[in-house]
This record gives C-alpha cells, structure tokens and sequence, in this order.
C-alpha cells in the first residue's frame, strides 16, 4: 500500500472519498513496515544514510538564506519549523529509512507523519514567500518542490516493485531538495542582490503587508512611510525649483525712495 496506489483510486468513478482513499491514504501511514520488510539483498550505501540529514541541512540554512522581510514580516512559524527539520525530521529520516528500513518499527509511522505534516507547511511556506522575493525566485521554488514530489513518487513506485536501486536514486533525489532550495535562495539573497526590483513597489508592499502583519504599526509608522514615498515621487530639480520660489521674497510695492520734505 502506497501513495501511488491510494491516488489512482481516485480515478475510479465506482469508489468515493471516504470508501476508498482516506482508508488507502490512513492505512499507508500507520503501517509500521515497507516493501523492504525482511528484504535480504538490501544493502543501503554509507551516502544513502547520510542523506538522510539533508533536512537537517536544510533546517539550518533557514536561518541564513531566507530573506530578510520574510522574517521580519511573516506569520509563518519559520523558527518551529527549522527546529522540527533539524532535530526531529532528520533524525527520524536515518532511523525510520537508513537503520530500520528492513524492520518493523515505530519510527515508520513517526517518520511518515511527520513529513508528510512538513511537505504541507512547506508548501504554505513557499506560497507565503511571494511577496518577498523575485518572481524566478518564486518559480524556482515552486519547480523544485513540484520535483521533489514527483521523485518521491517514484520512490514509492520502486519499492513497491522492490526495485532497490531504483529506491535508493529516487529516495536521494528527494533528500537533495533541502539544498536545492538552498542554492535558489542563497542566489536570490546574494548574487541578485543588485538587480533589486523598483523601490516603489517594495514601498508599497511594505505599506500594505505591515499594515496586516505587523501588530505594532502605529500612525508614526504610517507618516514616515507617507514621507518616505513622497520623496521618491519628487525629483531632485522640482524639489529644488519649489523650495526656491518659496524662499524667495516677493516684492509686495515700489521701493521707496528718501524723502527731502
């Protein structure tokens, strides 16, 4: 029982939701073994459990590639979710896919839970980040997490078919996707950093994000960023040209002269 196969009974007219694929989809993740339960001729590559901790890798570079609005202005739990990456899902990726692969255990139930709980909040994660980076920033990401479900799948196509060399290049197809989306934001946070979009537009979605995500904005902040915009839609010369008519004295009558009376 596999992801594969609980979404193709989708495709059957006869079956329904519930009849069909909740109990698929709960089944697949309360099973405590897999294909390879007592498989003799698995050997599973030192890499292969190394890899397991590319979402720990993945957890920390959070802290250091996102960009900087993004943690400034978001409501995505960022911080829990780098934690659970780094402590929870990479650990219990090694022991659920690397020690016990072969074995019954819990840590297959755990594991599949909770990355598929993460493979959610990922995904609002990416949603959320398109206000705060380029648009081919945003279509990376999007690509690379449309990849990495797609490897996944296959992943679950071989090892239904207990084809272990097949598992093992796809399982480490999808475990590359925390660095993947490392080198995407590392990109948009350094390398593009020069090429920054008008100011204009990042003004106002300043304006209009804080305004819904920041529990702290107050009239000040307000006028600042009223200031702020109309500086930029004054020209250094017609700023100039205005200050100087207004400081210039306007002559209100004749000059009078001495008076010899």
């Amino acid at each position: 029982m596999h992801v594969h196969t609980c979404l193709g009974s989708l495709n059957d007219p006869l079956s329904s939701y519930w009849g069909s694929f909740a109990p698929c989809i709960s089944g697949w993740l309360l099973k405590s073994t897999t294909e390879f339960y007592n498989h003799p001729g698995l050997n599973l590559p030192i890499w292969f459990g190394v890899n397991c901790f590319s979402y720990s890798f993945g957890g920390i570079m959070i802290f250091f590639v996102l960009p900087d609005k993004f943690w400034q202005r978001t409501r995505f739990p960022y911080r829990t979710f780098a934690y659970l990456l780094i402590f929870v899902q990479g650990p219990l990726s090694f022991m659920a896919d690397y020690v016990h692969m072969t074995n019954d255990s819990i840590f297959h139930v755990v594991d599949r839970f909770l990355a598929s709980v993460m493979a959610i909040l990922e995904c609002i994660k990416i949603i959320s980040l398109f206000h705060y980076v380029r648009p081919i920033t945003f279509i990376a990401c999007s690509v690379s997490f449309a990849c990495t479900i797609g490897c996944f799948m296959n992943s679950q196509i071989s090892q239904s078919n207990h084809d272990a060399t097949g598992f093992i290049f796809w399982h480490n197809a999808w475990h590359m996707y925390p660095v993947v989306s490392t080198v995407i934001f590392s990109t948009e946070k350094w390398v593009l950093a020069g090429n920054v979009p008008a100011k204009s537009s990042f003004i106002r979605a300043d304006i209009k994000h804080s305004s819904f995500t920041s529990n702290n904005m107050t009239a000040s902040h307000l006028i600042r960023s009223m200031i702020r915009i109309a500086k930029e839609s004054c020209t250094r010369n017609s700023c100039y040209n205005n200050s100087m008519q207004k400081s210039t004295p306007r002559t209100i009558g004749a000059v009078e002269g001495p008076n010899f009376e």
